[in-house]
């Protein structure tokens, strides 16, 4: 028979202990197996000047085994979560200067940017949920990809003095 439980996937690096993946049964075929690991180019804390934002934690890469570029679950299958760690220290250290909105982006050319290159970030738009336990944000997706936790940060626009270049993009100092 067909298992009822959802595949679950978790990073073993110690960056991200709290990054998973499940994957329910229908979402994808059962011999398809999953990674998750941290993005070694991009620091935490760095400024997006595309997105407006501030990362506070790494770039998870959620991949499928032997897959060449975007992995996309059954079309009309069960949801696949996602959970992205956040670091609550660089959430409180931005939040007393901003009105911060803690999110998840996705990162769009994850797997090719360089040390210092810049991040491309697409939105997610499913709904997302903060676990303030585990410190991850929680969503649905289609496909996998890299993704970044960040917050909203007007406090470090492109440009302005308090922000210096630095690694993968823009470090707010």
């Amino acid at each position: 028979g067909v298992s009822a439980t959802p595949r679950v996937c978790v990073a073993t690096d110690p960056r991200a202990p709290t990054a998973t993946l499940r994957v329910p049964p229908g979402a994808a075929p059962a011999e398809q197996t999953f990674t998750v690991s941290v993005n070694p180019v991009v620091p935490p804390q760095v400024f997006v000047p595309s997105g407006g934002v501030v990362s506070v934690g790494r770039v998870v890469e959620y991949t499928a085994v032997g897959v060449t570029g975007t992995y996309h679950f059954a079309p009309g299958g069960p949801c696949a979560e996602l959970e992205v760690p956040y670091d609550p220290a660089l959430v409180e250290a931005r939040a007393p200067s901003v009105q911060a909105t803690l999110r998840v982006y996705q990162v769009v050319n994850s797997a090719t940017v360089a040390p210092g290159g810049a991040l491309d970030l697409a939105l997610v738009t499913a709904p997302q949920t903060v676990d303030r336990v585990r410190h991850t944000v929680r969503f649905c997706t289609e496909h996998l990809s890299g993704y970044i936790p960040v917050v909203t940060d007007a406090a470090c626009p492109f440009g302005q003095t308090n922000c210096a270049a630095s690694g993968a993009g823009v470090a707010c100092v």
